[in-house]
């Protein structure tokens, strides 16, 4: 089975895709066969583009809620009726 890995565009593709779709006014689908990229990308990255190379860079897809097994440590020894009853006293303090 073969796995399919999801490879970004090179700082320089986006750079010289946002710029012809800008100074030369190009249909979207020309700009998409010559630099192979989709609509929905080149208008996302058009929208971000400020003129400098770090508004084009990758961007961290971590959510701000971190859910993970090891943001949770602290409450693993934690019975649910005792956090229950923590989060019903911090609600009624605030």
């Amino acid at each position: 089975m073969f796995i399919i890995t999801r490879i970004p565009h090179s700082i320089k593709t986006r750079i010289s895709a946002v710029s012809t779709y800008r100074n030369f006014r190009c249909a979207v689908e020309f700009i998409g066969g010559k630099y192979h990229v989709s609509k929905v990308s080149l208008m996302r990255w058009n929208l971000r583009y400020d003129g400098t190379v770090g508004s084009l860079e990758e961007r961290s897809r971590q959510s701000f809620d971190c859910l993970s097994p090891s943001c949770l440590t602290s409450f693993s020894n934690i019975r649910l009726s005792e956090f229950y009853l923590h989060l019903q006293l911090n609600s009624e303090s605030n």
